[in-house]
């Protein structure tokens, strides 16, 4: 269940429990039982507070995480893959977008066919250039167009392309990841996006 949606129905529950709640505690607060009115007032006002600042705070927080993986282009290859780059391997552009219900990476980097292996193996299954259009066309077309300038794999030129379903499973309904390289160039770009 995403979790937007699960914060947006505790809103809802503690408006409702605060129509509710609320002409109780005045009631109790007329009756001199302050403590109790207190009590009965606080539940569906501390639940709105919570239902409201509980997402504001994940958002702060993944900014912050999007911000220092798009300023440490090597540290987000080595968290992307689960390995660091090596002495070959420069990380040439990153781009990281996160949110409550999606998550993207995308990183174009110059390395040897060697850590390309090590990076499909296990996880990607090699694809024609005809899947991979199919596959990859729409998802482009949302990117930022300061990333839509250097995150441009050309069909034609790479020559090696691969798929990854699923690639990161802590999304539930799409976890897939694309990969090209082209051999002569040593460059590859990588796409990956999850969604609740």
């Amino acid at each position: 269940m995403p979790i937007t949606f699960i914060f947006a129905c505790l809103f809802i529950f503690g408006i409702m429990l605060a129509a509710l709640l609320i002409p109780v505690s005045i009631v109790l607060f007329v009756l001199k039982k302050r403590k109790i009115a207190l009590l009965v007032f606080l539940l569906p006002v501390c639940l709105l507070i919570f239902s409201v600042c509980m997402p504001i705070l994940i958002f702060g927080r993944i900014w912050i995480n999007d911000l220092t993986m798009n300023m440490r282009p090597t540290h987000t290859f080595s968290v992307t893959f689960g390995f660091k780059p090596n002495k070959q391997t420069e990380v040439l552009e990153t781009y990281v977008e996160n949110g409550l219900d999606y998550g993207t990476a995308l990183i174009k980097f110059r390395t040897a066919k060697d850590t390309i292996d090590k990076i499909v193996q296990n996880r990607f299954n090699p694809i024609t250039s005809e899947t991979f259009q199919k596959k990859y066309s729409s998802s482009r077309h949302n990117l930022p167009a300061h990333v839509q300038e250097w995150f441009n794999p050309d069909y034609n030129k790479p020559n090696l392309f691969y798929l990854a379903e699923p690639f990161n499973n802590s999304f539930i309904t799409v976890y897939k990841a694309i990969l090209c390289y082209n051999e002569e160039t040593e460059v590859a770009y990588f796409h990956w996006i999850g969604l609740d």
